[in-house]
């Protein structure tokens, strides 16, 4: 369930650890995701989220389960 009552500001730097195995070899290591937006104010006005890894591998799974909330403040 989301956290509606907590917000980061963007953008938005978080780092895990990782560990995996494949064909008998333990993979770890650790990797940082930037979350960051680009936004046009417009009619219609849009926002788009960006979401990068260090690591520069494709996950789709982990971007199936993103909420995010748009604040204005001015």
């Amino acid at each position: 369930m989301p956290d509606n009552f907590n917000k980061s500001s963007l953008p938005y730097v978080q780092t895990f650890d990782y560990e995996f195995e494949e064909g008998g070899i333990t993979y770890d290591g650790t990797y940082t995701e930037h979350i960051s937006c680009d936004y046009t104010l417009d009619n219609p006005s849009f926002v788009t989220f960006i979401i990068e890894a260090s690591d520069r591998e494709r996950f789709d799974e982990s971007l199936e389960d993103r909420d995010f909330q748009i604040v204005l403040i001015w």
